[in-house]
């Protein structure tokens, strides 16, 4: 079973995410929280069976590349993917520049599709 981890200050995104996984990766956990902060600790918790982060940029406590630099020591960056509505090439390029992937809202099930296919093919 593979698992991922969502953090979004967003309870609808959460839900998104959770919904677009679960229709054809049925076998995934997703495990959410709409703090960055304890995004971080599930990141520090989950850090041997972990598979995927997915989380936003924009958030009241910090943005996704604050979080991303709190929990890099415990994941592979390319196993995280910052998601904003926010397409400007500075956040773009820092996220790239970092071995990040960028998912543009808003969040559908094609994006989320190809994100999981694409961890998928790496881990054959």
């Amino acid at each position: 079973m593979q698992l991922i981890i969502a953090i979004d200050d967003s309870k609808v995104a959460l839900i998104q995410v959770q919904k677009y996984v679960q229709k054809n990766f049925p076998r995934c956990e997703v495990l959410s929280t709409t703090n960055p902060i304890e995004g971080i600790e599930l990141v520090k918790m989950h850090k041997d069976r972990l598979d995927f982060v997915i989380l936003d940029y924009n958030m009241k406590e910090m943005n996704g590349l604050e979080a991303v630099a709190q929990f890099q020591q415990y994941i592979d960056l390319s196993k995280v993917a910052i998601c904003s509505a926010n397409t400007q090439k500075v956040l773009m390029d820092r996220a790239a520049g970092q071995g990040l992937r960028f998912i543009e809202k808003p969040l559908t099930q094609e994006k989320i599709d190809n994100l999981l296919l694409t961890l998928k093919t790496k881990a054959s």
